[in-house]
This record gives C-alpha cells, structure tokens and sequence, in this order.
C-alpha cells in the first residue's frame, strides 16, 4: 500500500513469524531481495576520507508489489500468519488472496 525500504532482519523476522504460525503445513515464497547496499561511517570519523563501508542491506518496496506469498491448506491460519508479519514491518500493507 505504501513505498520504502525493508532490511534483510526485517525479512527474516517475517519468515521467522510466518513459520512460527503455519508449521509445516503451508509454503513461503518471497518476491524481494535485499540487493541494494548501506553504507555508514563510523562514529567520531571526520568527513571526507572517502566513503563508509557497507553497514545493511534493504529491497525498495514499490506501491503495489507483493513481498511475500504463502500456500496453505488452512485459509484462517494463512491470513493470521500474514497479519502478524505485517506488524513486523516499517510499511502498510494489505493481505490479498484468491
């Protein structure tokens, strides 16, 4: 529903919620990677010096694109597994299934 960024702990929180509450009953499939690189300088560096090392890595979130998707055989258990990740993460989502 909304654009920013997800780190790499961000998305493994939510795998960890996720499998926590289908078991081994269902399937994850993410659609995002967290290719795109962080940098930071240390604390107490003056500027200039070049640039910081590589501190995390983040995915951009587009409006409408889809970050994860579970296979279930309980319907109910699906929509709460994804409705607590949802709470894990910096943006709005919303939960679509067919």
């Amino acid at each position: 529903m909304s654009f920013g960024r997800i780190t790499s702990k961000q998305l493994i929180s939510i795998r960890q919620t996720i499998k926590k509450n289908i078991k081994k009953v269902g399937k994850i499939t993410f659609h995002v990677f967290p290719q795109t690189p962080v940098s930071k300088k240390p604390k107490e560096i003056r500027m200039g010096k070049g640039k910081g090392s590589v501190d995390h890595w983040i995915s951009k979130i587009k409006v409408g694109q889809t970050i994860c998707e579970i296979k279930t055989e309980s319907f109910l258990k699906g929509i709460k597994a994804l409705k607590l990740a949802s709470f894990r993460l910096p943006l709005k989502t919303k939960i679509v299934y067919t």
